[in-house]
């Protein structure tokens, strides 16, 4: 495949999708950041070389090299995009515009780290990741509101854009602390104070609750599968190989999908009333938010001004799911599937 040879050339999320297409798997892109593609790059780069000196002229034919090599262009691609600045600046036009952000994430925020900044335990680093989750939500109702859901929205604005975003806000917001302008009511209060721990002890809940939302992802996978991977699959198998075979496999499929759903079901319960169980909620009712069906997206509830920032985190960060190879160690790279 000699991608020069296209016209415009392929973006990192068509080349994905061309990967997945055509092996089965792909990149996952939405867990990928810079310094983890270079590690894949760099181990890949490795493998094409080992496969070209074992199978010489004939590893243009083979498919384990084409596999590789798909991936080495998928990579490299990636890294040459980086930050998409026209991203960048459309995600922060519209979490300074929307009303909903401002009051429910962006205000609280400040608020929080005015109390950090005026006790003198301010934190650039954790600052960061606490605009992160801002920059987070921003990209998730963006993609509600003008995409498919707020999975479409982390899709459209890259883990390195958000992060970009959140290193802007942190600087902007101590540009202006330390020019002494803090957000209102941030007078510390001996019912109201902050101890050093609350902040580590948030990002501990924000993890849990990711637990949840990987496993929520994983139901919609399923729920994906059995609505809209496998009826035009058996289809494809009626025609191919008769209808008795095709019925075969769908009773086979359904069957093994419905025992994942039941179990990945059961699963995500219990795992949201542990996450639950971390700051003193009870188990949901029927009708709470995330007892819906697999699908149902909805935004974050409102943090408290207490810097628990109990927010929705998406299935992004802190643990990247795509396995790559030690690149120090010459391994392989083991390749997450990239979420629809």
């Amino acid at each position: 495949m000699i991608l020069e040879e296209l016209a415009p050339a392929p973006d990192s999320k068509k080349l994905a999708q061309v990967t997945e297409k055509t092996f089965g798997y792909s990149v996952d892109l939405e867990r990928l950041d810079l310094a983890k593609a270079k590690q894949i790059k760099e181990a890949f780069t490795a493998k094409l070389a080992k496969l070209e000196d074992k199978l010489g002229a004939n590893a243009s034919t083979n498919k384990r090299y084409y596999e590789a090599k798909l991936v080495l262009e998928t990579v490299d691609r990636f890294i040459e995009e980086g930050v998409d600045e026209d991203a960048l600046r459309e995600l922060e036009l519209y979490a300074e515009n929307d009303g909903d952000l401002y009051r429910q994430s962006y205000t609280p925020i400040a608020k929080n780290l005015s109390k950090k900044f005026k006790k003198g335990v301010y934190n650039e680093d954790l600052a960061k990741k606490v605009w992160k989750y801002h920059a987070d939500r921003a990209a998730q109702k963006y993609g509600k509101e003008f995409g498919e859901g707020t999975k479409d929205g982390l899709r459209m604005f890259s883990p390195d854009t958000r992060r970009a975003l959140a290193a802007e806000l942190e600087e902007s917001w101590r540009s202006e602390m330390e020019a002494g302008n803090f957000m209102e009511d941030t007078e510390v209060k001996s019912e109201n104070v902050i101890t050093e721990g609350e902040m580590e002890a948030a990002e501990a809940v924000m993890a849990a609750k990711n637990v949840v939302d990987r496993l929520q992802g994983m139901l919609e996978d399923l729920g994906e599968i059995m609505n809209e991977d496998l009826p035009p699959l058996t289809d494809t198998i009626t025609d191919q190989f008769g209808a008795e075979a095709s019925q075969a496999y769908y009773t086979g499929i359904a069957e093994a999908v419905q025992a994942a759903l039941d179990a990945m079901t059961m699963a995500r319960a219990g795992a949201d009333n542990a996450a639950r169980g971390l700051t003193g909620e009870g188990a949901p009712m029927m009708g709470d938010p995330g007892m819906e069906d697999p699908g149902m997206e909805e935004m974050p509830m409102e943090p408290t001004t207490d810097m628990e920032m109990d927010m929705e985190q998406p299935a992004e960060e802190p643990a990247e799911e795509i396995a790559t190879a030690d690149a120090s160690a010459g391994g392989e790279a083991e390749l997450g599937r990239e979420r629809r």
